[in-house]
């Protein structure tokens, strides 16, 4: 086997951001100077010893009934391939297919090659003037290759502070010419500021092989147009699993991972206390965010007063009606506001 060089490209965003989707777009083609799209190239083959035992006195058309006969001692005195002591070989490393040919996407490639022996000169071995009969053997060989997964590599999608852990690993299948997409979740715990790193490694075509070869015995007589004699059609291959190398392996580094933008969620504020002018009111927050697991809480009452933290604590100092405004911020500074609760402080009994 033998690969091409495939043209493999990458279209992502210029940048990716924590808890988004990000889209990554790839195309594994590659076209020749005519424009036509070549993809892996295998060079399949098939190689044969032909030889003759002489003087093929007494041979049945039908000696050879398999390819497996093909491939053993022959004792009858007849013909075989394969040479052994007491033969002529007159084709040693005889290639009965051998092609280049690009592999598909999907379905079946058929490659077909017909070859014939050197021709043996029967009539000189046994005593009889040249030219006046011999012998040769012509071969037929079909080979199918099958995409079964087709053309795929293993690829992955990691940031560069952790390259152990991807975001997208496995195979990845081109069913055809058209760009493949890979979605991917960019979690939060991919650190703002680091790199995505995208490898393909891998690249390459898988399938099955099946092949037939035909056999058959030409006798060449002067007066004869080259009668021949079928010897014997077998399976040479069955479903055997092929892979062909492709294009080299790929890294690219992405760009920048970006914090999330998406502020807290205010649930509610519950409020405690006896609301009356001088004693201790409560304000507690329910705030959640997508990201961050801590969060900081500023408080302003209408008085003027100012709280931190969830639970916020304040005393107005005379009777009335107040609003207090809520800002929840994030890690990413991403701030929520709710406002204004408003509250009736009662006057305090002496």
């Amino acid at each position: 086997m033998t690969a091409q060089t495939n043209d493999f490209s990458l279209d992502s965003p210029d940048h990716f951001r924590q808890d988004t989707d990000a889209v990554l777009t790839s195309t594994n083609t590659v076209t020749d100077a005519a424009g036509k799209e070549v993809k892996v190239t295998t060079t399949p083959f098939v190689e044969f010893d032909v030889a003759y035992d002489a003087p093929l006195a007494n041979c049945a058309k039908d000696t050879i009934q398999s390819i497996a006969d093909l491939d053993t001692a022959d004792t009858s005195g007849c013909l075989n391939i394969v040479g052994h002591t007491g033969e002529v070989d007159i084709g040693s490393g005889f290639d009965l297919l051998s092609q280049d040919g690009t592999l598909p996407y999907n379905g079946s490639s058929l490659f077909s090659e017909s070859h014939s022996s050197p021709s043996l000169d029967v009539g000189a071995l046994v005593g009889l003037p040249s030219d006046l009969i011999g012998v040769h053997l012509d071969f037929l060989t079909q080979l199918t290759m099958t995409a079964t997964d087709g053309y795929l590599a293993n690829r992955s999608l990691a940031s560069s502070s952790a390259p152990g852990t991807p975001l997208l690993s496995g195979a990845i299948h081109w069913p055809n010419a058209n760009p493949q997409d890979d979605s991917v979740r960019v979690p939060c715990s991919i650190p703002a500021g680091d790199n995505l790193v995208y490898k393909l490694t891998g690249n390459r075509w898988a399938g099955t092989a099946d092949a037939t070869g035909t056999v058959s015995l030409v006798v060449e007589i002067p007066v004869i147009d080259d009668p021949s004699f079928g010897l014997a059609t077998a399976t040479l291959l069955s479903g055997v699993p092929v892979t062909a190398n492709g294009s080299p392996d790929v890294t690219e580094t992405l760009g920048d991972v970006l914090a999330e933008n998406k502020p807290p969620t205010i649930t509610a504020v519950a409020r405690g206390g006896t609301f009356v002018e001088g004693a201790d009111t409560t304000l507690t927050a329910i705030a959640s965010d997508n990201c961050s697991s801590s969060l900081t809480y500023e408080w302003r009452f209408s008085d003027g007063g100012v709280a931190f933290g969830r639970i916020a604590h304040h005393v107005f100092a005379d009777n009335g009606t107040y609003t207090a405004q809520l800002r929840v911020t994030d890690e990413a500074g991403n701030t929520a506001i709710a406002w204004p609760w408003k509250m009736m402080m009662s006057a305090q009994l002496v």
